[in-house]
């Protein structure tokens, strides 16, 4: 019989038990058999891949969204900053003075009667 090593806090029979658990397994996988205890195992194996390929679709999805709203948005704020400085543009300009605005009225180009 082989010697057993003993780990802290584990008896020899802890890791006789482990041994032989251990020849149990190796002898059930040689016959290509799942062990009942790696059956839910890889069932939640099998979810976490299937997530994780959805969780990888995401961030693709979430930048063509991105592309989508973008494009828009940044037409919206050049047209808002437009009027914006066309307001600025307009509230600082002097008042015309009455007279001048009748003086341009006025003149006529030539050839008008």
């Amino acid at each position: 019989m082989q010697r057993i090593r003993r780990a802290r806090g584990t008896s020899t029979l802890d890791g006789l038990r482990f041994k032989i658990r251990s020849e149990l397994h190796e002898k059930a996988r040689a016959y290509g058999e799942t062990l009942d205890s790696e059956k839910p195992l890889r069932r939640q194996l099998v979810k976490t891949q299937e997530f994780r390929g959805h969780a990888l679709e995401e961030p693709e999805q979430l930048k063509a969204d991105h592309e989508a709203l973008v494009g828009p948005l940044q037409q919206v704020v050049l047209e808002n900053r437009r009027r914006q400085l066309h307001r600025n543009r307009v509230a600082e300009q002097p008042p015309r003075p009455a007279k001048a605005a009748e003086a341009t009225s006025k003149v006529r180009a030539p050839g008008d009667k």
